[in-house]
């Protein structure tokens, strides 16, 4: 069955399966709200494709990792492997800088890479102490501005309410957790206390160490033969703390902060024998480390007057470094095989300030109106550079490079969006529009003039921008919304976009300037069909984007006249259009027969297409039809089991496209992955989990893993566990 006949028939049923229930047959469960909306209104009322990871399902799936928690999202793949670990979240086939990742509001990193040895991956954070993973499909810029025009995910930190219940002065956990994949052991904790009526606090630690995936490779060889990952070593340590003061019901001030730091050495064998007929490597380390310190303060408040209801305002200061060093030993062949020894240094920081702002108010009539509306600030200062140290024969050489300038980022946005409720129509609209206004300076100095050379021209950047979007929800009956959304989006350019230099008169190439690129810009449509009964639920969407000016860096385009040297350089791309479907379900049978108290199932598929529309080649960043069936069955929460299978077809050769010549590998074969996970709680608060993972042994690779590696046996090397074992033990106090 091909996959649009399988998702028809999914659909179908799940259009069935909603006719038959009955409203009021089960207790429906409390609603969801998604901070990264900005607004009150429960998931159910929200008139776009949104998903919500919280954390019994993240403790249920033992996930581990950001990575793996995003795992059962439907139209979300990632690539996290290899030595640089999570360095792309995918939405929908857009895919790096396109997809804004916040952590309580805060913006995580940008993605930045440069040559072999510097990539700046997006692995700032873990899952202790999370509460919800949120996703959001789709442009979303009137909402949070440049990067959001493929889409958002934001992770939501506990507060101390989350650890203290009914009344308690005293709460927190602890846990440990055993992961085979990578013979990961994490454990960690977090201890709340409210000493006073009107202060509490928290502080929550974790700690993760794992090794390489154990894979099927098999070649366990030195050299690019290599097909099982090469041997390393991961630890991380993260600690957040939070303190509340509450003078009255109306007014809550919080202070947090944290540091998440991760340290990865690897020993790359792969990279081992002869490398472009110039080296002849015996060994090659890499030592890798990435951290976050962040604070903020927040006061949430009620005030009740004729501009706003409530709202919030939060400054935030963080500090996201990222270093990258290797150390590469063998001989040098052109100096006839001289000892040698080669050292490469990236260094990648970006420390980020700002202040943001957010009203809500409510105005009640025969239209009711649910404004939300405020502004933001942000201040960042953004450098990299390059330490190279070369020893041959024992004669030393060294400097430092800079292949972009510092840079100075401003960015402000204003942004309204009104709800308007209809009485008793069932019809609500929801208008927005946010402007932002985007500044970079470069700040070039000595050692950015020695790398690129005196002819280079360094451009500063400005860009202001309206986004615009229309959602609009019809209810049917209590239980079925329609829904649909018109969005914008877009991007500013990077500074690495704007200004990457860099001369190699040795080997005849070199990175220029493009003082007129364009900001990317996104528009999208998106349609959709939600229900939940209390037995049936489900959110089925259809969607179409179109995207303009994607920015495509390190492109060829011919000899530079002035040096003589070939010209790399950032330039904007014509259209390109994604469009697909996507179907979210689930089945209590609770409600359905008291025998059948605590079982249920749930569904996710995702189909997405596209192609860039100037030559109507494909977009290869787009995953196959894939997604995920699950069985669950509880017993008065004191045990239960829960299977899921994990699936996705082919992506055929046809659909693939590079321009890269050595890029030898093409699509990938299709697969299906089963997993069984369970649990058992003796007493109350302590829970035990155990599960087996890829119980069939399947060799496989995922389309996010592998759509970048350009050879077979790379893929080999990167692919998905085989069957492997976790299991975890919690307590709750």
């Amino acid at each position: 069955m091909n996959p649009r006949s399988l998702l028809t028939c999914a659909v179908l049923a799940a259009i069935n399966t909603s006719a038959s229930a009955t409203a009021g047959s089960a207790e429906t469960l409390a609603p969801i709200t998604v901070s990264a909306a900005r607004e009150d209104s429960p998931l159910a009322k929200l008139a776009n494709n949104i998903r919500v990871t919280n954390e019994a399902e993240m403790q249920q799936n033992l996930n581990v990792n950001v990575k793996d928690a995003l795992e059962n999202t439907p139209g979300v793949s990632f690539d996290g492997s290899g030595r640089y670990g999570l360095s792309d979240i995918t939405i929908r086939g857009i895919s790096g800088n396109r997809v804004k990742v916040l952590a309580n509001g805060q913006e995580i990193n940008s993605q930045f890479s440069f040559g072999p040895f510097q990539n700046a991956g997006r692995e700032y954070m873990d899952l202790n102490n999370i509460k919800q993973l949120e996703v959001i499909k789709g442009p979303v810029s009137s909402l949070h501005g440049s990067d959001a025009i493929g889409g958002v995910v934001s992770l939501v930190s506990k507060t101390p309410d989350d650890y203290l219940h009914d009344g308690a002065r005293f709460g927190g956990s602890v846990f440990t957790q055993y992961s085979g994949r990578d013979s990961g052991i994490n454990a960690g904790g977090a201890i709340a206390a409210a000493p006073h009526e009107q202060w509490d606090g928290l502080i929550a630690y974790s700690y993760n160490h794992a090794e390489e995936n154990k894979n099927h490779g098999g070649l366990n060889v030195s050299g690019a033969a290599r097909t099982v990952p090469d041997p390393q070593r991961d630890n991380s340590h993260s600690v957040a703390g939070q303190i509340r003061y509450k003078p009255n019901n109306d007014h809550t001030f919080s202070l947090s902060a944290g540091v998440y730091h991760n340290k990865r050495d690897t020993n790359v064998q792969s990279s081992l024998g002869n490398n472009m007929n110039i080296y002849n490597y015996t060994a090659y380390r890499g030592a890798d480390s990435q951290q976050r310190t962040n604070a903020a303060l927040r006061h949430n408040f009620t005030i009740r007057n004729p501009f706003a209801d409530s709202g919030y305002w939060h400054t935030w200061w963080q500090k996201q470094d990222s270093t990258q060093e290797t150390v590469m030993d063998g001989t040098l062949q052109r100096a006839g095989n001289a000892a040698t020894q080669r050292y490469r240094k990236s260094e990648y920081a970006m420390t980020d300030s700002g202040i943001e702002a957010q009203f809500n108010k409510t105005i009640d009539g025969r239209v009711r109106q649910n404004w939300v509306y405020g502004l933001t600030y942000s201040h960042k200062d953004v450098d990299m550079q390059r330490h190279t140290r070369d020893s041959v024969a024992g004669r030393a050489s060294s400097s430092h490079e800079k292949n972009a300038p510092d840079s100075v980022i401003d960015q402000f946005g204003v942004f309204a969006q009104n709800r308007l409720s209809f009485g008793g129509s069932g019809v609500s609209l929801i208008p927005g529009l946010r402007y932002d206004y985007y500044r970079l300076n470069a700040k070039p100095d000595t050692s950015f003039w020695h790398t690129v050379g005196s002819s280079y021209q360094v451009s500063n950047y400005r860009e202001d921008h309206f986004s615009f979007r229309l959602g609009s929800l019809y209810d049917i009956s209590n239980n079925h919304t329609l829904y649909a959304n018109y969005a914008e989006g877009f991007r500013a350019p990077a500074f690495n976009e704007t200004n990457l230099g860099f001369e190699n008169p040795q080997q005849g190439y070199s990175y220029i300037a493009n003082p007129s690129l364009k900001p990317e810009k996104s528009r999208g449509i998106e349609i959709g069909w939600r229900s939940d009964n209390g037995i049936l639920n489900h959110d089925l969407s259809a969607y179409y984007t179109r995207y303009y000016n994607f920015i495509q860096s390190q492109t060829n385009i011919g000899r530079n006249p002035q040096n003589g040297l070939i010209a790399f350089t950032s330039v904007n791309l014509p259209s390109a259009e994604i469009y697909g479907v996507e179907l979210a379900a689930g089945v209590n049978f609770s409600g359905i027969h008291p025998r059948l108290q605590g079982l249920s199932t749930d569904l996710g598929l995702a189909w997405t297409d596209g192609k860039n529309r100037s030559d109507n080649t494909p977009i290869s960043s787009i995953a196959p039809f894939s997604g995920h069936i699950g069985v669950n069955y509880d017993v008065d929460e004191r045990w239960g089991v829960g299977t899921h299978w994990r699936f996705a077809t082919k992506k055929a050769d046809k659909d693939v496209s590079s321009t890269d010549p050595r890029n030898t590998a093409k699509g990938i074969g299709g697969y299906g992955v089963w997993d069984v996970t369970g649990y058992y709680r003796p007493v109350k608060g302590l829970t035990a989990r155990a599960g087996v993972f890829n119980i069939l042994d399947k060799k496989y690779i995922t389309w996010g893993e592998a759509y970048r590696l350009g050879d077979e046996i790379s893929r080999t090397r990167y692919s998905a566990p085989g069957r492997w074992f976790g299991a975890s033990l919690r307590y709750d106090f």
